[in-house]
């Protein structure tokens, strides 16, 4: 019911006419708003943050590579964070970005992919803090529109950004909250050599021409959405078979390493020594990444850890890893029977009115001619050593009040 009444009133609210104005969707949520943005034009300043990069050394004090930090940070529109959580969350949220935007700075975090940062003030502040410290940022990939908001992604790193991308899913489940924001799969490839100037990591001549194409994305929320996030992971795989074939010539895919991060909304859980299916089944569905906190940790030391709420939806993955098997051969894509060519307005919407429920969990992965295989692909691609990951599940901004609903997941990595 309250997802049902946020669609009504979303769809009548006026649509903004700048990134940064505020959704005004009623006058009651007027004045929530307006709070908002007296505590959001404060707070621009550097704060200070608990933590040290000590927690990113070895044990013998020397950094280990690159990092990767993957957190869904919980900034959803006015409306809906204020039925989730209460408005005094809207009230920490100026708090909350700045200790994030803060923690990622003194953790020294390479590459940064944030999920539902969907209002434009967090965003700001975010932007801010890690623009002064030599960070570049992608604010974001797609903007509100007349019906729809954003994506809710955000990417920041301190190596250069050679390409970026986006691709805005066709599936989603109708009358679902997710149903107005244009959630998709973002693309983003990092030259792993050229760090900005503010970075303490040592240049040298190791590594260099290496890349990094980070492919994050938020999925379909609710446990009924399983068949979409299906459906969602699958126009993923197609686009990213597509993508890196099209860039071999700029980045040669010998020396370029691949990783799918997000807020998967699937379960992976371990209980009981056992798997959640949805994890099994989207694993079996991505023809085969490995869950890279499962290489860094035994299935004992991740027996009941969780990222959120008692599961594990939060997730790095990667088809290539030193000392584990190959992707498994496989010769084909998902084929939807369109293009995934940008559409008009007017064009997409109909489409996802139309298609949004189009394909089930039992839809079959059909071969393609068009583009190379899956195995050709991904077991040419560049290797990653994994140092270390783990989910961080003991941050908090002060006493009582953790940075996010989401714990972040964490990898230390080599090329």
């Amino acid at each position: 019911k309250l997802q049902f009444l946020y669609f009504i009133v979303r769809v009548l609210a006026p649509q903004p006419q700048t990134m940064r104005t505020k959704m005004r969707l009623s006058d009651s949520v007027l004045s929530l708003t307006q709070d908002l943005e007296s505590l959001e034009s404060d707070g621009l300043t550097e704060s200070s943050c608990d933590w040290t990069v000590g927690d990113c050394l070895s044990p013998t004090g020397v950094a280990k590579g690159i990092h990767l930090y993957s957190h869904n940070v919980f900034f959803l529109p006015v409306v809906a964070q204020v039925i989730a959580a209460g408005y005094s969350s809207i009230q920490n949220d100026h708090t909350r970005a700045k200790w994030i935007a803060d923690n990622v700075i003194q953790r020294e975090f390479d590459i940064v992919c944030l999920q539902e940062v969907f209002r434009a003030g967090p965003r700001a502040i975010i932007s801010h803090r890690l623009q002064q410290e030599g960070y570049n940022t992608i604010d974001q990939f797609n903007t509100d529109g007349y019906l729809l908001i954003n994506s809710g992604l955000y990417f920041a790193s301190t190596f250069d950004i050679v390409h970026q991308d986006f691709l805005q899913f066709e599936a989603s489940q109708v009358f679902s909250s997710d149903y107005l924001s244009k959630k998709g799969i973002a693309c983003t490839i990092v030259d792993t050599w050229k760090r900005t100037s503010k970075s303490s990591e040592p240049q040298s001549d190791e590594g260099r021409g290496r890349y990094a194409a980070v492919f994050f994305t938020h999925t379909q929320a609710e446990d009924s959405g399983s068949a979409v996030r299906r459906a969602q992971l699958s126009e993923s795989l197609k686009w990213i078979i597509k993508k890196l074939s099209r860039l071999q010539k700029e980045f040669p895919i010998e020396t370029t390493s691949v990783f799918l991060a997000g807020d998967l909304n699937a379960d992976g859980l371990i209980k009981s020594a056992q798997t959640p299916e949805e994890y099994t089944s989207i694993i079996t569905l991505l023809k085969g990444p490995h869950d890279l906190l499962r290489v860094a940790k035994t299935d004992e030391q991740l027996e009941g850890v969780s990222s959120n709420s008692g599961g594990r939806l939060d997730h790095i993955l990667a088809w290539r890893v030193h000392g584990q098997p190959a992707t498994p051969t496989y010769t084909s894509s998902c084929d939807w029977g369109f293009d995934l060519e940008p559409q008009s307005r007017w064009s997409s919407w109909w489409r996802r009115l139309n298609t949004n429920m189009m394909c089930s969990a039992d839809t079959a992965i059909e071969s393609s001619n068009k583009l190379e295989s899956l195995a050709d692909i991904m077991n040419k691609t560049h290797p990653i050593k994994v140092h270390d990951c783990d989910i961080e599940d003991h941050w908090e901004v002060t006493p009582g009040i953790p940075p996010s609903d989401h714990h972040p997941v964490i990898l230390q990595f080599t090329l």
